[in-house]
């Protein structure tokens, strides 16, 4: 899956799905760190705070156009901008 890949080329760990979401969590960033500053740049996820999963987000698969821009907004939180 092209989202998957681009996301472990960032350094991410996926859970498997066959679902139209995904179950993703960087180990450079805390999963709530990363879901305020995607969503500070308008996009959103979803995450939940109970510990077990707390670092991990929801990730609904859209259009490519959706996922790109996912990327590259989480691209640019881990390059620090």
């Amino acid at each position: 899956m092209y989202t998957v890949a681009a996301l472990e080329r960032l350094g991410f760990k996926t859970v498997p799905s066959l679902a139209n979401f995904i179950f993703t969590r960087c180990p450079a960033i805390p999963g709530g760190t990363l879901y305020e500053k995607l969503r500070a740049k308008g996009v959103l996820v979803r995450h939940w705070t109970k510990p077990a999963i707390a670092d991990y987000l929801r990730v609904t698969i859209g259009s490519r156009e959706q996922m790109d821009a996912f990327i590259e907004r989480t691209a640019e939180i881990l390059r620090g901008e």
